[in-house]
């Protein structure tokens, strides 16, 4: 499985997967480095891919731009040619996105994408953007995305921080007419940091909650 860190804001993929520490340590070539070699016709085979990419136990990860000048210049063609790429050595792709739906390189992942999942929290902002972001889906381009935003997981994150006077059922009852599943993860310090995840550290009602995440998305593949 391969994942792609394609979020124009300095997306933290990296640091989530292998540690802040580690990336700054290594230094990992991003998407922008892959996509210049693919322009120059220097991906031929795994091992020239393996070149561009990190190790996370069993999942593989190209590292997002982490300058927002560059990042921000990342098309939906450029995007298309790594997924191209990487379509022909991993069954499995995941794609990092920004929040920006309208950003140039979304035309391509969205165009590309079999399954979305719109991760939020229990903030009242946070949801609306959630809202905005699957209606939008569901009427821009005519409805060419419509069946992307029927078929997507809302993931809801709990970060402690959240006001009791917060209405969390209108929430999952709102975020579930747009979408084919919404999901609650809870409190977990181990997420909460910011930095590194690993599993052994997260509570079982965390861990749980992932799994029927990871499960819903594999019922719709």
């Amino acid at each position: 499985m391969l994942a792609i860190g394609a979020n124009p804001d300095a997306g933290d993929l990296a640091d989530r997967a292998l540690s802040h520490e580690q990336v700054e340590a290594v230094s990992p070539r991003t998407i922008t480095d892959l996509v210049h070699a693919i322009e120059a016709d220097q991906i031929h085979n795994l091992t020239d891919l393996n070149r561009f990419t990190q190790t996370s136990g069993r999942l593989h990860l190209i590292a997002g731009e982490q300058d927002p000048d560059v990042s921000e210049s990342l098309t939906a063609e450029e995007y298309i040619s790594v997924r191209d790429v990487a379509d022909r050595f991993y069954p499995i792709t995941l794609t990092d996105c920004g929040t920006g739906v309208t950003h140039p390189a979304m035309k391509g992942i969205l165009e590309n994408a079999q399954q979305l999942v719109v991760a939020s929290g229990w903030a009242v902002t946070g949801a609306k953007r959630a809202e905005r972001t699957l209606t939008w889906l569901h009427q821009a381009h005519n409805g060419a995305y419509a069946e992307l935003a029927r078929n997507a997981v809302v993931v809801l994150t709990d970060t402690g921080t959240t006001s009791k006077a917060i209405d969390r059922d209108q929430i999952v009852e709102t975020l579930g007419s747009l979408c084919r599943a919404v999901h609650v993860v809870p409190f977990d310090p181990a997420v909460a940091k910011g930095d590194l995840v690993r599993l052994p550290d997260l509570t079982p009602q965390t861990r749980q909650a992932y799994l029927e995440v990871g499960a819903t998305i594999i019922d719709a593949l």
